[in-house]
């Protein structure tokens, strides 16, 4: 659940290359300015690793 944005901003998303492929958890990095770079989150893929998880399905069946 999100409470509010902070902030709006554009970005490339740039990938992450053949080394990291396998961090499924990250779409790719962008450059945020001042020469620093941020990773980019693929949120589905961490919720579908959570809920494959024994703690997402003890959580999955709660919603229920």
């Amino acid at each position: 659940v999100v409470d509010g944005l902070i902030g709006q901003q554009d970005v490339v998303i740039k990938s992450l290359g053949s080394s990291l492929k396998e961090r499924t958890c990250f779409s790719g990095a962008t450059d945020i300015g001042e020469e620093r770079l941020a990773l980019v989150i693929d949120t589905s893929q961490v919720i579908d690793k959570f809920f494959s998880t024994q703690d997402g399905a003890e959580f999955r069946a709660q919603m229920v």
